[in-house]
């Protein structure tokens, strides 16, 4: 298939809605930057999403640290503290009342779908849904100037034997050694 500008051939570009075609119209440069700053910000919006669920875990661990806690400290004989942590601190929340499960939730539904739907509008209107314009032609452009290049064709799934082996091979190759000398020293 032939590439356009962006460098997109129509091969899957990872949406959900299967891949994208390239844009009717030309992108201006301001409006390419937009997209492009757009998706940057939304990726770093995912991964701060990702830490506020590793957050959720961590808090999560410690909680049940705390449970065994309680637990241990009633053998000692420690009633004031273990009731402590089972009337105050086991069940508060950590954000006002709130847990941090229902943090994950408020944020994956609130701002997380607000913000990646307006992305999705956006490059719905000025890229007929184009993802990653600006990578595209960068792609197009280094491979326009490079000499003599073309895609590679897809790997294709070895068995898990097959790659041992294989990969056993190089190695052995690659260290100068023969099959020999490897069994040898097994």
């Amino acid at each position: 298939m032939a590439s356009d500008d962006d460098g997109h051939d129509g091969g899957d570009d990872g949406e959900e809605r299967g891949s994208a075609p390239a844009p009717r119209q030309e992108l201006s440069e301001p409006e390419r930057e937009a997209l492009h700053e757009l998706q940057l910000g939304l990726e770093s919006i995912y991964r701060g999403y990702g830490a506020l669920l590793d957050c959720h875990h961590h808090v999560g661990g410690g909680m049940d640290h705390l449970d065994d806690a309680e637990e241990l400290l009633r053998e000692a004989g420690r009633e004031e503290f273990a009731d402590a942590l089972r009337d105050e601190h086991l069940p508060a929340g950590v954000i006002g009342d709130r847990w941090t499960y229902e943090l994950v939730d408020e944020f994956r539904a609130g701002f997380l779908a607000r913000i990646t739907d307006f992305e999705r509008d956006v490059r719905e209107e000025l890229a007929d849904g184009t993802t990653h314009v600006t990578e595209r032609r960068q792609q197009a452009a280094w491979r326009e100037r490079a000499s003599g290049w073309e895609p590679e064709a897809p790997l294709e799934k070895e068995s898990e034997s097959g790659s041992q082996s294989q990969s056993q091979s190089q190695s052995k190759a690659r260290s100068g050694r023969s099959d020999a000398s490897a069994d040898e020293e097994s």
